[in-house]
């Protein structure tokens, strides 16, 4: 899973940002988005030339959040007797991840801020 996000308020939203924000709230339906092909094939692009990552659009599979995601990863992967490690990410409870349940361990990674002089 990789997380693709900034929190919000760490910087000012470019203009085209806010010009489909102000769109979206003009429309005034605020339901889930649809899954987008071509967002689909940018990723796969970028993530082949930027990690040289061969991708196909069918292994891309958008989640509506975080820890949603996080448990669709703990499923997929997660067998008896494995570990998997996770980097804690500090938004939310992240502690139902299933791996548990399915005989595997999870090994949570504390991330902390330190200042290197």
């Amino acid at each position: 899973v990789l997380p693709l996000w900034v929190a919000d308020m760490d910087f000012r939203s470019p203009e085209p940002v806010l010009e489909a924000l102000r769109r979206r709230v003009e429309h005034g339906v605020f339901g889930y988005g649809a899954e987008l092909e071509e967002l689909k094939e940018v990723v796969c692009d970028r993530m082949d030339r930027l990690q040289s990552w061969k991708l196909t659009p069918e292994m891309i599979v958008f989640q509506p959040g975080l820890v949603c995601g996080l448990n669709v990863m703990c499923r997929a992967v997660g067998r008896e007797g494995a570990e998997h490690h996770r980097q804690s990410h500090g938004q939310g409870p992240s502690g139902g991840c299933p791996l548990g349940k399915h005989g595997a361990d999870l090994l949570v990674v504390i991330l902390r801020c330190t200042r290197l002089s």
